[in-house]
Order: C-alpha cells, then structure tokens, then sequence
C-alpha cells in the first residue's frame, strides 16, 4: 500500500477565444474561492493524522473533489491505492504569508510520520502540491533531507510549480531583467515581502524523486521572459481539468532526480479543462477526471450548483477578490 500527502495549494488556447477562456478562468477563481469556511483561521492547527490509508490534501481550500481528481489523474498512475483526503493548511494572510507556516505544517506532519516508523522504501510517502502547495513542498525538501528523511522514502508530485527549474516565475523573474537592473528589481520585491527563501526559489533536483507537470504557456511554471503572462491566469487553473490522454502526452525531460512532463499547451481544449475545473470548485465531479470523454453536457448540474453559490459569491464578493489570487498561490504585488 503506497501512501500519500497531496498538496493542493492549485496557453496557445485551442477551441477557445481569448475573452471566453478569460471569463471561465475568472468564473473558476471566485468559485474555488467560495464559502469561507474552506479556509483555516490563523490560530487554526492542521488536521490530525489520517489513517494510514489515506492521502493528505494540504490546501487552504476544504475541497475532497480536488484530493480525489488529483489522485485520480497524477497519484493512481505512479502506483498510489489509497484514499485522499483533505487537510488544511494554515492561511493567516496572502500567498507569502502563507509559505512558511504551508511549509512547516507539511515537514511536521512528514518527520511526525517518519519518526513513528511509518515511512519507508518499501512504502514511500508521496506528496503532491499544486500551486503554491508545490513551492511548499519544494522548500520542505530541505528540510525533510536534514532531519534524516531517506530519499526513497519520499515521493513528490507537482503541477504548476513556480518554483520549476525549467523557468518558474520565481527564478527567473527577477533574471529576465538586464542585469543592471536586477538589484532594483530585488528591492523593489521585498518592499512587498517576496524575498528569499521564497524569492529564487528552485525545486531541488538531489533530494527526493519528483514529478513536476506544467503547461507550456503556463506563466507561473514557464514564465519565459514575460511570454506567458496570460497563461498564468487561465492555463493554470486547469491542472485538475485534464483528461488521462492529455497527461499522457506530455513530454518528458530529467534534471538529477526530478522528472519534468511539459505538456504542450496547444494541444489542450482549455475550455473544457476550465470547465472540469469550475465544476470542482462548485464541489461538482467532472466527468473527464477519469476518462478521456470531453465534457458537453452537465449544464444542468451546473446551473444548479451556480444558483445555490449564487447568494454567496454577491455577499462575499468583496472579501472573494481580496482572496480571488492567495488561494490558488498568486502573489498580491501582481493581482489587479
């Protein structure tokens, strides 16, 4: 039995106009936003240790769709058996805000794990982050490494991850500047707060195996000197929104031990992925999560679903866009 943690922190647009893809992305980031109760107050503690036939879905957002459709599309394939379920992280402000305590929850409740003899080669645990769940992972390495923690007795899963050593926003941002100018632009980030370890932050490609899965016009995972920008608001919102066949398609590089699955963004009908994705956020299965039939129908389930969060997202709408980015590991500095 292969355990698991999940992380869930969460464009050549094919079949999909610009404004069209915009709106359904803008449609997905409210929702998944939705009812406050999904987030942990910041005096709240993680959740208590699962059964050990459990997957951990350490997000800020209470959602089991979410833990269920990542084991489905990114865990079952790598051997995982389990069941996943959901565990909070703490959320005490904005997406830096929530780095370190994202982190320390994550390598408490590992070494807690580890040093009650629960991990091993035989039956690593798997860790899988979304989003800013994935640079909470990869900056948790560290220090899983340094308490004693054998490589093979971690697996970690990522998709989205800024901190990508294959041009993550982290990384490269600040490099994409001439170098005369970079030392401004440092300073100007940590008049926001973004400064390292979070600033430059890089997967580690020497510690444990990882699986690191991005879109190739995904701005946060391959930020390319700017040229994806507008894939950071669309494409990687549809992570969770893919069929099998389009993971499959992926191509595959390796840096040290960390496998890298790009997975070309032209190739991907990103309104139905988007659409998988909203019906996730309105707690609605999506019905390609475990296949590869495109979604066409379900409108009544979401028509229902909208009209049932409808009152909600017209009173909580203000707070909704103060959160509208932290929640799926957008930075303040760069929301409109």
């Amino acid at each position: 039995m292969i355990r698991t943690r999940l992380i869930v922190a969460h464009r050549s647009v094919t079949g999909v106009s610009a404004v069209g893809g915009a709106l359904l992305a803008a449609a997905v980031w409210l929702l998944a936003c939705g009812a406050p109760v999904a987030y942990a107050d910041p005096g709240d503690t993680v959740a208590a240790t699962p059964d050990v036939n459990d997957a951990l879905v350490l997000v800020p957002l209470a959602n089991q769709d979410y833990a269920d459709t990542a084991d489905q599309l990114y865990l079952a394939p790598s051997g995982f058996d389990g069941t996943a379920a959901v565990f909070i992280t703490p959320h005490p402000g904005n997406e830096i805000d929530n780095v370190a305590p994202g982190v320390q929850a994550l390598v408490q409740a590992v070494e807690a794990d580890y040093t009650a003899g629960d991990l091993s080669a035989t039956d690593p645990l798997y860790v899988f982050g979304y989003s800013e769940g994935a640079v909470d992972s990869g900056l948790a390495e560290q220090q899983l490494y340094d308490f004693g923690i054998p490589s093979a007795d971690l697996h970690f899963v990522m998709v989205g991850d800024s901190a990508s050593a294959e041009g993550g926003f982290l990384n490269s941002f600040v490099d994409s500047f001439p170098e005369a100018e970079q030392q401004s632009v440092t300073a100007l980030l940590e008049q926001f707060g973004v400064m390292p370890p979070l600033l430059g932050a890089t997967t580690p490609d020497n510690l444990y195996p990882t699986d690191v899965y991005s879109f190739s016009g995904d701005g946060w995972a391959n930020y390319d000197d700017g040229a994806n920008i507008v894939g950071m608001f669309t494409e990687h919102l549809a992570y969770l929104g893919l069929t099998p066949a389009d993971i499959a398609s992926a191509t595959e590089t390796t840096d040290g031990m960390t496998d890298y699955y790009t997975i070309d963004s032209s190739h991907i009908d990103f309104l139905d992925a988007l659409y998988n994705q909203l019906l996730l956020a309105l707690d609605v299965s999506p019905m390609s999560s475990a296949t590869d039939v495109p979604i066409s129908a379900g409108t009544e389930s979401l028509s229902s679903a909208l009209e049932l969060s409808a009152t909600d997202l017209t009173a909580d709408l203000q707070t909704l866009s103060a959160e509208f980015f932290t929640a799926l590991g957008i930075p303040d500095l760069l929301a409109p």
